[in-house]
């Protein structure tokens, strides 16, 4: 499951009461709530305030994001009496492990789907394989990884001649190279996936 356009489609009353209710459980209470900023931003030389969701990029926004979609994933599995084996979340991917019918599952993502007013998910369903995070797992003799690109990727890279420092520019391409290393367990599939990055 993939939450849709999670950061932006957070109310920002519930997002903080939610966060502000979660720092009084871990701290007591003591020290008090630190203040959650609004979020301006300056576009053609006009002022605007941000009035619903969290920008990403913010230094709080991930863990703001993670503290809402903590309880709301709590309360739908809660309400659930359809629940998986097996249930991780990472940010707004969610990987999760069933051992009931097909309808059940599409049942339960039904539900979760209407359980909030903004918070969508997009889900997929197979007995074979899976995508969670940037990872395709497939499930054949053994089990193979590999790297997923959304159907929108187009390889574009930064412009090694931008304004960056070269170390940056050649971070780039390093960290590329790792992360393609990192998810894919066939060679194969490795160097296919070189091949689409040298485009």
């Amino acid at each position: 499951m993939d939450v849709t356009s999670l950061y932006t489609n957070i109310p920002q009353q519930e997002g903080i009461t939610t966060v502000c209710y979660a720092y009084q459980q871990f701290h007591q209470g003591n020290p008090p709530v630190p203040t959650i900023p609004e979020n301006p931003f300056q576009f053609n030389e006009k002022d605007y305030l941000q009035t619903h969701g969290t920008a990403m990029g913010t230094i709080m926004a991930v863990a703001f994001a993670n503290i809402f979609m903590a309880k709301i994933e709590k309360e739908i599995r809660r309400q659930s009496s359809i629940k998986p084996i097996f249930w991780k979340r990472f940010i707004n991917d969610v990987i999760s492990v069933w051992d009931t019918s097909r309808n059940e599952i599409e049942e339960f993502l039904v539900k979760a789907d209407n359980f909030h007013p903004t918070i969508k998910f997009t889900a997929e369903i197979s007995e074979t394989e899976t995508t969670f995070s940037d990872t395709k797992f497939n499930k054949d003799s053994i089990l193979d990884t590999r790297t997923h690109f959304k159907p929108t990727e187009t390889f574009q890279h930064m412009n090694f001649y931008s304004c960056h420092p070269p170390g940056v520019t050649k971070g780039f391409v390093k960290g590329d190279a790792l992360r393609l290393l990192r998810t894919n367990s066939s060679e194969i599939t490795f160097e296919e996936n070189m091949r689409n990055k040298k485009k």
